[in-house]
C-alpha cells in the first residue's frame, strides 16, 4: 500500500532533489576540510623537502631506536646517488647509533667535515669514553685550532694528555694545560644539538637532544676529576702534599668556570658544581694538615656549593615530573578529540543499523530539520571549536592546568551528552504523531489501516532523521578539529599532535636556576 499524500511531514511528496543536493553539499564540506588540514600537513612533511632532508628532519623528533632507521636511509639514499657524504646525516646518526657503531660512523663524518670543531669535540669524547685517550687529546688539540674560539677543547684535551702509557699520570703538564686555559679569556662553549633551522627549540626534544651533547662533553670531565681527586687522596694520606692544594685550585677554578663562563644549563652547572666540591674538599684537608685547624674561607665557599648543588638536584629531580606535567595538557585537548570521534561513530553507526532495521525509504529523507534541531547541530560544532581555541590559549598562559582542564573537561563532555541526547528524542519532537498526520485523510471505515500505515511511515522517517542528525554532528565535529588544526598551525606554527616540540623544555626554568647558583656563589 502507497503512503498517501496526507503524510508530506514524513518526506513524502517532498522535494528530493534539493535535500539530496543539500546532503552532498554538507559532505563536500566536510570533505574539503578535512582534506585540507591533511594536505596542509602532507606537503609540509613529505613534499616541502627533498627525500634525505625529510628523513632527517623527522628523525629529530624520534626516539634513537626509530631515528636511527631514517638516517640510516638517508646516508644510503645519498650513497646509491652519488652525491658527496652530508656530516650532519653521519654526525646525526653516529649520535644515535648502536654502540659498537658509534666510533666508525663518527669517523666517516669526520673525514667529511675535519673543520667542525663541534663534531671533533663529540668524536672526541666519544673515543675518551672508549679508553683511547691518545686519539681522543690529537681531536680535540684540533678542534681548539678550529672556530669558534673555545676553551671546553682546551679542557678536554688537557683530560685527555693525563693519561700516558700505562698506568702513569702527566699530573703537572695536564695541570698546567688547564692553568693556562683558566687565565684566557675564552669561553666555554658545548656543542649545540644537531637540529633543523625551521624548528622552535623551546621543547623537550630540543632539550633532550642539548642535554645529551653536554652529558657526553661533561662525562670526561667527571672522569679527569675523578683521576686527579684519586691521586690527590693517595698522597694526602701520606702527606705528600707539596703542590696539591695549588693543583685542586687549578681543577677548582675550572669548574667555577663550567657554571659562570658557560651558556646556562643546569648540565654543565651541575658538573662544574661537583668539581668544585670535589677539588675543595680536599683543599679543606690539605689547610688542616699544614694549618692544624680548619679555613673558615674554605668551609663557606663549601656551604655555598653544596648548597647550590642542592638547588640544582631538586630542579633535575622535578624536571621530568614537570616535563610530563606539561605534555598531559597538550594531550589533553587530543584524548578529547580522539574519546569523541569514537563515540560519535560509533553513534552514527548504531542510527545506520537502525534506520535499515526499519527499512526507510529514499522518501523519507526529505524531512526538513526544525529550528532547534539546526541549533543543535551548529551550535555543537561552534562549542566545540570554542573549546579547543580556549584550550589553545590556556595552555600558553596558564601556570596551573588542573583547574582548566577540569573545566573544559566538563564542559566538552556535557556538549557531547546534550548533543547524543538531544538527537535520540529528535524524532519525537520533530515529526507529528500518527493520528494529527492522518489528519482527515480516512474516514472511520479505514482509519485503522490509515494510522498504522502513518505508525509506520512515522518509524521510517524516525529513523532516518535520527541517521541524518548524527551524521551532521560528527561532519560538524571534524570540520570544527580541522579549522583548530588550522588555526593551531598558522598562530604557533606546529600542529597540536607534534608533542615534542610543543611541550617544554623547561629553558626558562634552567637558565634562572643556574643565574641563582652564579649569584650565591659569587
Amino acid at each position: 500500500m502507497s503512503a498517501p499524500n496526507g503524510f508530506a511531514e514524513y518526506g513524502v511528496g517532498g522535494d528530493s532533489a534539493g535535500a539530496r543536493r543539500t546532503r552532498r553539499a554538507f559532505r563536500l564540506c566536510v570533505f574539503s576540510c578535512v582534506a585540507f588540514t591533511w594536505m596542509l600537513w602532507f606537503s609540509e612533511n613529505f613534499l616541502r623537502y627533498e627525500q634525505t632532508e625529510r628523513l632527517y628532519l623527522g628523525s629529530l623528533t624520534m626516539a634513537p631506536e626509530s631515528a636511527r632507521v631514517l638516517l640510516r636511509q638517508a646516508v644510503k639514499i645519498e650513497s646509491k646517488r652519488g652525491d658527496s657524504p652530508t656530516p650532519k646525516y653521519l654526525e646525526a646518526l653516529a649520535e644515535r647509533e648502536e654502540d659498537d657503531l658509534v666510533l666508525p660512523t663518527y669517523e666517516k663524518a669526520y673525514a667529511v667535515s675535519p673543520a667542525n670543531s663541534f663534531l671533533a669535540i663529540r668524536y672526541g669524547c666519544r673515543l675518551f669514553g672508549a679508553g683511547r685517550w691518545q686519539d681522543a687529546g690529537a681531536l680535540f688539540s684540533e678542534a681548539s685550532a678550529h672556530p669558534p674560539r673555545n676553551a671546553l677543547p682546551m679542557y678536554l684535551e688537557a683530560a685527555a694528555r693525563l693519561r700516558g702509557p700505562g698506568d702513569a699520570l702527566n699530573l703537572s703538564g695536564s695541570l698546567a694545560q688547564v692553568a693556562k686555559t683558566n687565565n684566557s679569556a675564552l669561553k666555554v662553549i658545548f656543542p649545540p644539538p644537531l637540529w633543523f633551522s625551521g624548528l622552535p627549540q623551546a621543547g623537550e626534544c630540543y632539550a633532550a637532544l642539548r642535554r645529551q651533547a653536554i652529558d657526553e662533553c661533561c662525562a670526561p670531565l667527571y672522569e679527569y676529576t675523578r683521576w686527579i681527586t684519586s691521586a690527590a687522596e693517595r698522597d694526602i694520606a701520606q702527606n705528600r702534599v707539596q703542590y696539591w692544594d695549588l693543583w685542586l685550585e687549578t681543577l677548582q677554578t675550572m669548574g667555577e668556570r663550567l657554571v659562570t663562563s658557560a651558556e646556562p644549563g643546569t648540565v654543565q652547572a651541575t658538573a662544574g658544581v661537583h668539581i668544585q666540591l670535589a677539588a675543595l674538599q680536599l683543599r679543606e684537608r690539605i689547610y688542616e694538615l699544614e694549618k692544624g685547624q680548619p679555613s673558615e674561607k674554605l668551609i663557606e665557599r663549601r656551604i655555598k656549593l653544596q648548597t647550590a648543588n642542592g638547588w640544582l638536584s631538586r630542579f633535575l629531580e622535578s624536571r621530568d615530573v614537570k616535563i610530563e606535567a606539561d605534555r598531559l595538557k597538550y594531550k589533553f585537548p587530543l584524548g578529547l578529540c580522539g574519546w569523541t570521534l569514537a563515540a560519535l561513530v560509533a553513534v552514527y553507526i548504531l542510527s545506520c543499523a537502525a534506520g535499515r532495521i526499519v527499512r526507510g525509504e529514499r522518501r523519507h529523507w526529505n524531512v526538513p530539520h526544525t529550528g532547534a534541531g539546526r541549533a543543535m547541530m551548529i551550535g555543537g560544532s561552534a562549542v566545540f571549536l570554542a573549546l579547543l581555541l580556549l584550550t589553545m590559549a590556556l595552555q600558553r598562559v596558564s601556570a596551573s592546568q588542573d583547574s582548566w582542564m577540569r573545566t573544559v573537561l566538563y564542559l566538552w563532555w556535557g556538549t557531547v551528552a546534550g548533543l547524543l541526547i538531544f538527537g535520540a528524542l529528535y524524532p519525537f519532537l520533530t515529526l507529528t504523531r500518527p493520528a494529527e498526520a492522518a489528519g482527515n485523510a480516512a474516514k472511520s471505515d479505514g482509519m485503522d489501516d490509515v494510522l498504522r500505515l502513518a505508525r509506520k511511515e512515522r518509524r521510517k522517517a524516525a529513523g532516518v532523521l535520527r541517521r541524518r542528525y548524527y551524521g551532521v554532528i560528527l561532519g560538524g565535529f571534524l570540520s570544527a578539529v580541522s579549522f583548530w588544526a588550522v588555526i593551531h598551525r598558522v598562530l604557533l606554527t606546529l600542529y597540536p599532535w607534534q608533542l615534542g616540540l610543543l611541550t617544554t623544555g623547561l629553558g626558562a626554568e634552567e637558565v634562572q636556576v643556574v643565574n641563582r647558583v652564579v649569584a650565591l656563589l659569587h
